[in-house]
């Protein structure tokens, strides 16, 4: 195994910086090492520490403090270290540009990070970080800030970084987002706004004055106003902003009181009046859930075979039936929306991994195992010939260096970013359908036998982890979820759906769970469960039937 330090960028932002120091192999040496001495003795200014080598030389001497005597270097990258404290002496680095924490375990920032007054990026996503220091405030030059996947129960206060162009403060455990910790109206340039799985009841209003605000997620939060959250899952940004524009008209309207506010008054209840006259029908969308809507009478099963404990053992599958995928670009907005979600909610699928199969060539029972590479065979994804997964992987492995030389940087693009996800392993997972194909190797492909087409209808979706059956849980929701924004149900009538007055249906998903067990027959888990989709958001009905 191998840990390279060289270029890189996180958020794909550009830098200015000269070759980044480039070793192939991390250096048994724990008194001082031989990137920093290099670093001292050269006019690079880039430096990326990263990896499970370097966390494990840490965890044995520390950090080498000679890293903060550095003054040229301008990019630095200290991420997937576990790293849970950060030394003071970062505040020495009076140069950096871009600062990459990410994929640690920091609980506190210190103070002096303050002192950076150059930096544009910085990324401390993937921490335990629930609070910033106040010398943040001193950061004004920042561009882009990423807080994404911490435990923050508050807002940062913005008010001095009128530079920023990008802020993500998705996955975290804010509450509300108020306008004076924000002051959006100095956020003049910001563009993206991402606070996505958060618990966010409301949004500002104030957002309206971002005048070049250009995307805003806030999926996966408890939004009270329906309407605001119906547009946010339908993707339509304008109509949002102009919803927000109007919002704040009237709040800053309600603000000036006396004669002004009674007139406000009148003109609301009379706004009520006219829309209730016009008011247009409530659409909800309907989870129908069902022990087997097939032909089969028993339901689908998944055995898991012990041999997955140790390489990923963790796995929910369901069927959803009934799509309606005819639609143009219906279907590659489904296969977009699993890669955005294997990004956030599987943070890049290190949490988890899904895949979704046509029903219609996955035949019988399924049998979740895990085997040497080279006894692996299938047709990945996207290609015509069978290889067996040691062969595939190996290839990745050759292109990725290919990529990484071609492009003289560490970052890769697309599969090649999850390979270091069986690095070292023994073993591979797979799933293998009752005629021994193989239809999924995570959390690398799945089997191009099985890829999903415009005429499918019927689909097995499977999620794994290496983590605990909760994240496959959640990953799940959050699939269904993104299934129903996009309308792949389809509109059926059903006198067993029970609707309010003023109610519609827009659309039916058909959900049919599927039962993991162990060889013995032992329940391991089973999707969509009594306890699952409890907690999704805008106007959704869950029916459950033969129960």
């Amino acid at each position: 195994m191998s840990t390279d330090v060289s270029t890189a960028s996180s958020a794909g932002t550009a830098t200015t910086a000269a070759t980044a120091a480039t070793v192939t192999k991390a250096s048994t040496d724990v008194t001082t090492w031989p990137e920093i001495s290099e670093m001292k003795e050269s006019s690079k200014c880039e430096l990326v520490i990263s990896g499970a080598e370097f966390a494990e030389r840490i965890h044995r001497s520390g950090l080498d403090m000679r890293l903060f005597s550095l003054k040229a270097v301008n990019f630095l990258e200290l991420s997937k270290l576990e790293l849970s404290v950060l030394p003071k002496e970062i505040g020495l680095l009076v140069n950096l540009l871009h600062f990459n924490l990410q994929h640690n375990r920091l609980q506190t920032i210190p103070e002096e990070i303050g002192r950076l007054k150059k930096l544009r990026m910085l990324d401390m996503s993937r921490n335990e970080l629930t609070t910033l220091p106040a010398s943040m405030v001193k950061l004004t030059q920042l561009d882009l800030l990423n807080l994404s996947f911490n435990q923050m129960e508050s807002v940062v206060a913005l008010a001095s970084f009128e530079h920023l162009t990008h802020l993500d403060m998705s996955f975290n455990r804010l509450k509300a987002l108020p306008e004076e910790a924000l002051n959006l109206a100095s956020l003049s340039r910001l563009s993206v706004l991402l606070v996505q799985s958060n618990q966010l009841e409301t949004l500002p209003c104030g957002l309206a004055d971002c005048t070049k605000l250009k995307e805003l997620d806030f999926n996966h939060n408890p939004i009270e106003d329906n309407r605001l959250y119906k547009l946010m899952q339908q993707n339509k940004q304008k109509a949002m902003y102009d919803y927000l524009e109007k919002q704040l008209k009237l709040s800053n309207e309600s603000k000036k009181g006396g004669a002004g506010g009674d007139k406000k008054k009148k003109n609301k209840k009379k706004q009520r009046n006219t829309a209730s006259e016009s008011e247009e029908p409530v659409l909800i969308d309907v989870i129908r859930i069902q022990k087997s809507f097939g032909e089969q009478q028993q339901p689908r099963k998944v055995i898991i075979d012990e041999s997955t404990r140790n390489v990923r053992p963790y796995i929910l599958c369901c069927i959803a039936r009934n799509l309606d995928l005819t639609q143009e670009g219906k279907l590659k907005k489904f296969l977009s929306a699993q890669t955005r979600l294997h990004e956030d909610i599987c943070q890049r699928r290190q949490a988890a991994t899904m895949a979704t199969h046509d029903l219609r060539h996955v035949p019988g029972d399924v049998q979740y195992l895990a085997d040497e590479p080279e006894r692996i065979e299938l047709t990945p994804l996207g290609r015509k010939k069978a290889v067996t997964a040691k062969v595939f992987y190996e290839e990745l492995v050759a292109e990725a260096e290919s990529q990484r030389k071609e492009k003289k940087r560490n970052q890769l693009t697309g599969i090649h970013k999850y390979l270091e996800l069986l690095q070292g392993k023994d073993k591979f997972p797979a799933l293998i359908d009752s005629e021994k194909n193989v239809i999924s190797f995570p959390p690398i492909s799945n089997s191009d036998r099985t890829k999903m087409s415009a005429d499918t209808t019927d689909i097995l979706i499977e999620v794994t982890s290496s983590l605990n059956l909760a994240q496959c849980q959640r990953t799940m929701d959050a699939l269904v979820e993104a299934m129903l924004q996009l309308d792949l149900g389809k509109t059926v009538t059903d006198s067993t759906i029970e609707l309010d007055e003023g109610e519609q249906v827009r659309s039916v998903l058909d959900l049919e769970p599927v039962r993991c067990e162990d060889v013995q027959g032992n329940l391991r888990g089973v999707y969509p469960s009594r306890v699952d989709l409890q907690e999704l958001a805008g106007n959704i009905r869950v029916v459950r039937q033969d129960e």
